[in-house]
């Protein structure tokens, strides 16, 4: 059974640009794509838009009364009132609730947060059962001001009950721990995730797409956009998507197929199927949008398109028909790969030899420049692929921007922060 998170804030109006309410935006919705239904607890005045996670039906959202707050840690004659009436309210939602984990952020660091501070630890007093994950997100030097003196030590004391301070990079754990009097063992590191498909703005249609296939899991990410026709040779995209597969990369092939719907269209897409299974890729490797988002069958919306070049590394044309190739422009641009194809000389006139990686795909114009072709045959096509798969490898480890790129994609998305530390964390003593 999923332990019961609550996350528990002295936020006291809403602003997204606050980095603090962002990250436990953030965490919200981790912990709601990962089955989890949070308790949050903020303060009155706190009034999240429609639409956003702290609203979700299925977060529980709790608001207490405002008590003082001061950056200078200047406390009223009648603070420990404020603390007790805090206290008594998160004990109650923590038990209501029946709560298993507390996340809380800078609470145990900030000097405006004292009161939330010395009421929560009464209320991890009276639920030792519960573990506490403090966030911070700086680190403050040892000396919480305030004028109450016997407040402030008790703010920067050890937590009274089983408690980790959480910090978002590894380097400071030392400095951190000194800082929060704990040992270094109880500091644990969980780096901020990057709602990608918020940040690139994706349509919600892509969204669920990505959320069903996991492609911001993947190594290379494809996008192709194209109608079916065999002159964009899309099977050749297929072919490099299972040679990677086949040298131990992880490829989502994504083909934007609009507008082919009938005819030898859907011929070719039923071919390149096939295909992909005799290559051992599956459905979530080479995903025709036709497919898993009809709305998209018919018109492929140019802003999809850069939403999803946002998010890919690698572009691959082997077109014998194109006069400019603006999809290949527009997938340069969004800080792609280039794969190109060498016998066709209108895209090696437009695109030059200072980024692309060129291959032999055939031609439809011949090398005088009329109307002509040009074949090209592979001896052993899959070592011709197994070529160009190598060198993208080779891209992706050696070439800087790209290997941060996809790592960043790949690590520091809503579902690989979940994974790999927050739900680990949540799980830990």
């Amino acid at each position: 059974m999923a332990k019961r998170v609550a996350i528990l804030t002295s936020f006291n109006q809403f602003d997204p640009s606050y980095s603090l309410e962002r990250v436990a935006g953030d965490q919200i919705k981790m912990l709601l794509q990962g089955g989890y239904e949070p308790v949050v607890i903020v303060t009155d005045g706190f009034d999240p838009p429609a639409g956003s996670p702290w609203v979700d039906p299925r977060v529980k959202l709790y608001k207490t009364l405002s008590v003082p707050r001061s950056n200078d840690g200047i406390l009223p004659t009648d603070w420990a009132e404020h603390v007790d009436r805090l206290h008594k309210s998160f004990t109650k939602i923590l038990t209501d609730e029946r709560v298993d984990v507390v996340i809380t952020h800078d609470l145990i660091a900030q000097a405006g947060d004292l009161v939330h501070n010395l009421a929560a630890r009464r209320a991890a007093l009276d639920n030792p059962k519960i573990t506490w994950k403090n966030w911070v997100h700086s680190c403050f030097s040892s000396n919480m001001p305030s004028n109450i003196l016997e407040a402030s030590k008790e703010g920067r004391s050890k937590w009274p009950t089983s408690a980790k301070v959480i910090f978002p990079n590894e380097y400071d754990r030392p400095r951190v721990a000194r800082a929060f009097n704990v040992e270094e063992d109880d500091v644990q590191v969980v780096p901020h995730p990057t709602d990608i498909a918020g940040f690139l703005g994706f349509h919600p249609a892509i969204t669920k797409l990505e959320e069903e296939t996991r492609f911001f899991d993947k190594d290379v990410v494809m996008i192709a956009p194209a109608r079916l026709d065999r002159g964009k040779q899309i099977h050749y995209n297929v072919e490099l998507a299972g040679a990677l597969k086949r040298l131990g990369t992880s490829v989502a092939l994504i083909v934007m197929d609009f507008s082919s719907t009938g005819g030898d269209k859907v011929t070719y897409r039923t071919e390149m199927k096939a295909q992909a299974a005799d290559l051992g890729l599956n459905e979530n490797d080479v995903i025709f949008m036709s497919e898993r988002v009809p709305e998209f069958s018919l018109h492929a919306p140019h802003a999809v398109v850069r939403q999803l070049m946002s998010a890919s590394n690698v572009f691959m044309s082997a077109s014998v028909s194109e006069t400019y190739g603006l999809t290949t422009q527009e997938a340069g641009l969004a800080g792609n790969f280039l794969v190109l194809n060498f016998d066709f000389f209108p895209t090696r006139s437009v695109f030059g030899s200072y980024g692309p990686k060129y291959y032999r795909f055939s031609s439809n114009i011949s090398q005088d420049g009329l109307d002509g072709n040009q074949k090209t045959t592979y001896g052993d096509k899959q070592a011709y692929f197994n070529d160009i798969a190598s060198y993208i490898r080779y891209e992706l480890a050696t070439n800087r921007i790209l290997k941060m790129r996809t790592e960043l994609r790949k690590t520091r998305s809503l579902r690989a922060v979940f994974k790999n530390y927050l739900e680990p964390v949540i799980y830990g003593d």
